[in-house]
């Protein structure tokens, strides 16, 4: 995760360095003599670069603690839409996780208990067909304690707190906008007396 991180940071540092040339080029240059279309071309590269890199992310990786840190790191970057995206697949992991539980966790511990018990009749059939009814689910995730159903509420609850932080971020954003057209139009109407 931490590699996939080192490169996502590399493009959104590359991503802010074109933003750079491009805005120095805009104050230095003859507006007639700039490249519209290689402007754009660039912008589009990197903006697919960083979405093959998320996807493959999300792809790569399941467990919620490295999708948490992910969000928290391109929170760090203002990258918000990456953050919803990570953040629902984060949300979407956990909850997947709860039903395979609910499936294995009787079957494992039945199996467990019929492998300690010396004395049960029949176990090696009984051993047989619990571990052929667990052969039949999917694979448990490695990161996830099978018998521990609140293992990832503080994941949860952190992840949430990401998208909040960013919803209550646009809210403000959006607040000041409003302040600022409040302004303009106040001034406007001063000035022309409407």
């Amino acid at each position: 995760m931490d590699v996939v991180t080192v490169m996502t940071s590399a493009i959104l540092d590359n991503k802010i360095a074109l933003e750079e040339r491009i805005k120095k080029m805009f104050q230095e240059t003859d507006p007639s003599k700039i490249d519209h279309k290689q402007i754009e071309t660039d912008r589009k590269d990197i903006q697919q670069r960083i979405r093959n890199l998320v996807k493959l992310c999300l792809e790569k990786f399941s467990n919620p603690e490295y999708l948490l840190k992910f969000a928290r790191n391109m929170n760090n970057r203002k990258e918000m839409e990456i953050v919803l995206e990570v953040s629902d697949k984060c949300l979407e992991r956990i909850q997947h996780l709860q039903p395979l539980r609910k499936q294995r966790a009787p079957l494992q511990k039945e199996y467990d208990a019929v492998l300690a018990d010396n004395n049960a009749p029949n176990k090696e059939n009984r051993l047989k067909e619990l571990k052929e009814q667990l052969d039949k689910l999917p694979v448990w995730p490695h990161f996830a304690s099978l018998f521990d159903a609140h293992q990832h509420d503080s994941t949860k609850h952190n992840i949430v707190l990401v998208r909040f932080y960013i919803k209550k971020k646009k809210i403000i954003l959006l607040t000041s906008i409003n302040m600022v057209t409040n302004v303009i139009f106040f001034f406007y109407r001063l000035l022309f007396n409407e």
